[in-house]
């Protein structure tokens, strides 16, 4: 494959090795009660930032696209620090 079918390749090689950092500390999140708006927020920013990632990777704006990554991995850091460690007050 070469072009756009390689770049998108590569980014979906990137999101499955990602991925599983990402599954599996929001539903352990919601199932320890340990949820809140920094959780959500930061899942949201994971999510999002992936998605535009994606197209970003396939245009190729190397600058742009890792600092997209970064915030895609700030996004699952907090996400993991919310699950440890507590960052605002939880909802009871």
């Amino acid at each position: 494959m070469t072009g756009a079918a390689s770049h998108l390749e590569k980014a979906s090689k990137n999101f499955f090795q990602i991925f599983p950092l990402f599954a599996a500390p929001v539903p352990a999140c919601a199932v320890t009660g340990r949820h809140n708006t920094a959780v959500i927020l930061s899942a949201y920013l994971h999510f999002f930032a992936h998605l535009i990632y994606l197209p970003l990777y396939d245009v190729g704006i190397p600058k742009v696209r890792s600092i997209v990554w970064g915030a895609s991995i700030v996004g699952i850091l907090f996400v993991l620090w919310g699950l440890f460690i507590k960052i605002l007050p939880y909802s009871a």
